[in-house]
This record gives C-alpha cells, structure tokens and sequence, in this order.
C-alpha cells in the first residue's frame, strides 16, 4: 500500500473522527445547560383613586418555579419598564404580598392567577395592577311601628353628609336591609333622616349615637337608622311651625280617630245641651 494511499485513509478516518468528537461535545453541552428565553419583566403599577397612598414599590413581587422564589425573588414593585428575569423555560408563578386596602389584578402575558409560561426566544411580560380599595357605607332603615303607626322606611328621606355637604347618592328614600350602598372617601360622615312627626330617631351599628362616624380606605360600614313611632295619632293632624304649613291626612289609619272624635265632640255638644235645658227649667221654676 502506497504512502499517498494511507495518508488518504488516515485523512478521512481523522476527519470522521472529529467530526463525531463534536456531535459528542454538542450532545452533551445541550444535555447540560438549560434553554433560556429572552427574558421575563414584571411591571407593577398602582392606582390611588380612593384615597390610598402606596407606590409600586411598597408591593413585594415574587417570581417562582414550583415553591422555590427564582434569583432575583422576591424584589420591591418597578413600574414600567418593569423587573427583569432571565429564566429557563418552563411555567412560573408570579405573586404579590398584599396590602389588604389594595385590590390586585395580573395582566399582560400573565393570566388572571398570575401564572405565564416561557419558551426559548420568546420574552414575556407580566403586569400587575394594584387599585385602592373604596370605602363602603350602608344606610339601614328600619321602622318600629308599635302603638299604631303606618309608616315604612321609604317614607324618611335619608341624607349621608361630609362637612355638610351630600355625598354622591344622597339624600335618597330609606331601605330595609341591605340598605342603601355608598362609595365614599376615607373621612368623617353624618347620617341623618328627615323626620316625621309622631316617630323618633336613633342610630346604631357603626355610626354613634348622633349618626356620626369615620371610615377608611377598604372599610366596609354599616349605620342604621331606626325610626320609632311614639305614640301620637297617625296623619291626624300634622302640623308645622307656622299655620300654613297645617295638614290634615285623611287615610285609612286615620278615619278611626277621626271618627272617635267627631263622636265624642257631638256626644259633649249633647251634654252640654241638655245641662242647658235643665238650667232653664229651674229659672223657670223660681219665677
């Protein structure tokens, strides 16, 4: 065999040879090092409409695989352009520690569990919303009717004031349970009713006794009002504090009264007659 032939030979078998000792190298270097994605940002934003006063980075985000927080987790709040992880692909779990008068929302490439998934070259972006929580105020009215009155709670005119002044929704007619829903503002509020004669007012649950209380940011409050008849005539007669404003209601629950009356003026009319008559005869005697 000739000198040339067997360099020939050595030739390809070397060349076959590397080329299989890098197949080998590339098997083992994708076997061992794991395919990242571009990239995962997390942007965090806040909304203080109501009254609330934290910032994106008061929120504490967590990015994790399983159980387990990835490098980097957790990290304070970034607004846009956000936190950013370079991460294998694979499903993650994006989370938030609450602040209980905020509520939260995932968007983005995050779904509403704040779950995203990441694949090799293709970078996400998860979005997390946090909005401040309204306050709530429910009026309750309700009506003690004991001793003959006929009013109902949408008879009283209910007004819920800040400084005076009616909030959003008010005055409006009273409700039984739930009541009337109020979206207000962390303060201080008064409950009133307009009132009726013949019923007296008071307050309970979370409004003292003079209708007054304090709400914060996420508190739900209710205050109830309770009007209680007292033991006049129903609708007979109303008055005012000028003659003008003298009514007279004339309704089922009043004609009884109203009856008893006119029968008890005439029976004393009757009376005072015949005392009268009697009168007259005795002068007439003593002449």
């Amino acid at each position: 065999m000739s000198v040339r032939s067997i360099s020939v030979r050595f030739l390809f078998l070397s060349r076959i040879v590397t080329s299989l000792a890098f197949l080998f190298l590339l098997l083992l270097f994708k076997g061992s090092s794991p395919a990242y994605a571009d990239f995962l940002y997390v942007v965090t934003g806040s909304i203080n409409d109501n009254g609330g006063i934290h910032n994106p980075t008061d929120f504490t985000v967590h990015v994790k695989s399983g159980d387990a927080d990835v490098a980097g987790s957790p990290a304070p709040g970034a607004r846009g352009p956000g936190t950013l992880y370079t991460l294998p692909t694979g499903t993650y779990k994006v989370s938030i520690d609450s602040i209980s008068s905020y509520a939260t929302n995932f968007g983005g490439d995050c779904d509403s569990g704040g779950n995203v998934t990441l694949s090799p070259s293709a970078g996400k972006t998860c979005i997390i919303t946090n909005n401040d929580r309204a306050p709530r105020l429910n009026v309750v009215t309700s009506v003690i009717n004991d001793g003959g009155g006929n009013a109902v709670a949408s008879d009283f005119v209910i007004h819920v004031r800040s400084e005076n002044v009616d909030v959003a929704g008010s005055p409006a007619p009273g409700a039984g349970s739930p009541g009337v829903l109020y979206e207000v503002s962390p303060g201080s509020y008064t409950v009133s009713s307009e009132t009726k004669p013949s019923y007296t007012q008071s307050f309970s649950g979370d409004c003292d006794a003079s209708g007054n209380m304090t709400i914060s940011l996420a508190d739900q409050k209710t205050c109830n009002v309770v009007n209680t008849f007292n033991g006049g005539v129903p609708g007979f007669p109303e008055t005012g504090n000028v003659l003008n404003d003298f009514r007279l209601c004339l309704d089922s629950g009043s004609l009884p009264w109203i009856i008893t009356g006119l029968s008890l003026v005439f029976a004393i009319y009757i009376l005072v007659k015949k005392q009268g008559q009697v009168g007259e005869k005795h002068e007439d005697n003593d002449l």
